[in-house]
């Protein structure tokens, strides 16, 4: 650790799992050092290939309650909301008790955070979770900057929102950036969607990939239109009445089963339907989804195979697996709402009446020109302005780990106290908290 560094910025991360994030952080903390920048990574599974301080946290909100054992805190969150975002991003079941000591624990970490380290800003993995919202209010609450980071929309990208993503991404709920979307997207040009689309081409499209063991089915093909369906991640954008009162990311419809069973009503008879669940769905929550037959689950198949044999595909959600299918020219029909549905980019029902004849719309492809059009210069905007390359392969992408770095140190406000006693310090108050156990 560099001591002449004097402000620490600290970035969660709960996909260390794949390697390309730890590159990322690793590249962006030397970015950072450049600006007398600390890089803390906040990790969810210890990552021995991360070469910046890195402090173990839990997954689920409920692991704070375990690792945490102080008495008497209050939470300030309102609980219920809380305890069904977690259960729906992690299945994790437990009583309102037991949600309010966790939360209550976990604001209690991020205030220490606040407190003890200081740091000039935070990057916050994917806010939709509920760990990293409390995180968020909690450090937003004590004047700390905090941006939400996910991978990004595209191939060898990062996005970095001040809200949230899927239908709080920038584009959609800041106004100075949705006032100018159409002119924004006026002016782009088509050399960054061609390079996008060469990178997506050239590489696995899987963020996940087929689960083991699953037979490698033989796609069929019949006399219709041979459509792909995809979903997100239950708890991000699909069942939003578990993360906010007026389902903002998906307002149609109750739950992913309602979806399933519209669009297969909406669909001619002789379409033939492939189906690829999110991971988190099938594999964490084990979500009791009862397909229609016609429905066939393709999870031995990898995604690109899946994109290149469809016709059409239908994104249930916000999943980022929408925009390799605009890169592939695919009509898109979009259940959610999203910068690409924001763009006009995919076909979309405003309102859950409106479902079959957006689908017919999408079948025939009645607005094609138009959408292959802002498909185009939607790939264009979030190049030159909404994502952050991972690496030189994605030079079409404007911004890289620098100038997010110059962007992070431009909040630092002057610190007097070293790095390193922070961080001592930081340390000191967790450690006795966890080994004491008594009230706060």
């Amino acid at each position: 650790m560099n001591t002449d560094h004097d402000q620490i910025c600290v970035a969660s991360c709960f996909a260390l799992s794949d390697p390309r994030c730890a590159r990322f952080l690793n590249r962006l903390g030397d970015a950072l050092a450049e600006q007398s920048t600390q890089l803390v990574v906040l990790a969810t599974r210890h990552a021995p290939e991360l070469e910046y301080p890195q402090i173990q946290i839990p997954y689920s909100i409920l692991g704070f309650d375990r690792e945490i054992p102080l008495q008497d805190l209050a939470p300030f969150h309102a609980i219920a909301p809380v305890a069904l975002a977690e259960r729906a991003w992690s299945g994790s079941v437990a009583g309102a008790d037991t949600f309010a000591r966790a939360t209550a624990k976990c604001e209690w970490f991020y205030q220490a955070i606040a407190e003890e380290l200081r740091p000039s800003g935070a990057l916050l993995w994917n806010t939709t979770h509920p760990h990293s919202r409390v995180a968020r209010n909690v450090l937003q609450a004590s004047d700390v900057p905090v941006w939400c980071f996910e991978r990004g929309q595209l191939a060898g990208t990062y996005q970095v929102q001040a809200g949230e993503v899927n239908a709080w991404d920038d584009s959609r709920v800041a106004f100075a950036l949705h006032a100018g979307l159409r002119m924004d997207l006026a002016r782009q040009v088509g050399e960054a969607f061609d390079a996008a689309r060469a990178l997506s081409l050239s590489a696995p499209v899987d963020r996940h990939p087929p689960r083991e063991g699953t037979d490698v089915v033989a796609l069929p093909r019949g006399d219709g239109p041979s459509v792909l369906v995809l979903t997100s991640a239950i708890g991000s954008s699909i069942e939003p009445t578990a993360l906010r009162t007026i389902g903002l990311s998906q307002p149609l419809w109750p739950d992913l089963q309602a979806i399933v069973d519209a669009l297969d009503a909406a669909l001619p008879t002789d379409a033939t339907v492939l189906f690829r669940d999110h991971p988190i769905n099938r594999e964490v929550l084990r979500h009791p989804l009862r397909l229609p037959p016609r429905f066939v689950e393709a999870d031995g198949v990898p995604i690109a195979g899946l994109l290149e044999h469809a016709d059409r595909v239908a994104c249930i959600g916000t999943t980022t697996l929408q925009y390799e299918a605009l890169l592939r020219d695919k009509p898109l029909l979009v259940l959610g709402r999203s910068p690409a549905t924001a763009a006009e980019a995919a076909y979309a029902p405003a309102r859950a009446a409106d479902l079959g004849a957006c689908v017919a719309a999408w079948l025939a492809d009645r607005d094609g020109p138009r959408k292959r059009a802002n498909a185009r210069a939607l790939v264009g905007l979030l190049c030159e302005r909404h994502l952050v390359r991972e690496d030189d392969r994605a030079l079409h992408v404007r911004n890289g780990v620098v100038e997010l770095a110059d962007f992070i140190a431009a909040q630092a406000v002057p610190q007097a106290e070293p790095v390193a006693d922070r961080i001592d310090r930081f340390a000191q108050r967790i450690l006795a908290a966890c080994s004491i156990g008594e009230p706060a």
